[in-house]
């Protein structure tokens, strides 16, 4: 019969391996090269930290902006925008994702 192993004998061998593997890893980082985390694994590792920030700031708004955030605030659609400002539907649309209006 096979004796189950505790859960101190678990956690405390899995400590230790864990650090086995992270002393590996070092020593196998520094004989190859290849093996060194790319800029884009490192930012990748940072990237829970902008999500607390607030993640990439806003575009400051234009004036052509301004006025169609303030226009959807009272519930306009893009062809109505569109057709009072002169503008394409495309073009609004455009500013409006760009800026990712409607803004408070």
């Amino acid at each position: 019969m096979k004796q189950q192993p505790k859960q101190w004998q678990i956690d405390k061998y899995q400590d230790i391996y864990k650090k086995a593997w992270d002393r590996q890893n070092k020593i196998d980082r520094v004989t190859n090269p290849k093996l060194v985390p790319s800029p884009q694994a490192k930012n990748g590792q940072d990237a829970g930290k902008f999500g607390k920030m607030g993640g990439a700031p806003k575009l400051a708004l234009s004036e052509n902006a301004k006025i169609i955030n303030k226009m959807l605030m009272k519930d306009m659609k893009v062809s109505e925008i569109a057709d009072i400002l002169g503008k394409s539907h495309q073009a609004v649309t455009q500013i409006k994702n760009r800026y990712s209006l409607p803004r408070k």
